[in-house]
């Protein structure tokens, strides 16, 4: 869903794209975006996803970069 041009990773404006399905601002997404690169590349590979994922659905850690991936919705 959110690598829409199929390259393996998920860029800004995909992430953007993403956010966008749920009326959430573009300002929003590029600065959750950034939380979630967490090495800083600009870009989210499948690894990176992968381990978001995990902290998103199972971490205690409140502070995990995860947990920013739906923080707008206060999950």
């Amino acid at each position: 869903m959110f690598d829409t041009d199929e390259d393996g990773e998920i860029g800004p404006d995909e992430f953007v794209d993403f956010y966008g399905v749920f009326g959430l601002g573009a300002n929003l997404a590029r600065s959750i975006f950034v939380e979630l690169d967490t090495n800083s590349d600009g870009i989210i590979n499948r690894e990176e996803l992968l381990e978001i994922g995990r902290q998103f659905y199972r971490s205690d850690d409140p502070g995990s970069a995860g947990n920013m991936l739906f923080r707008p919705y206060g999950v």
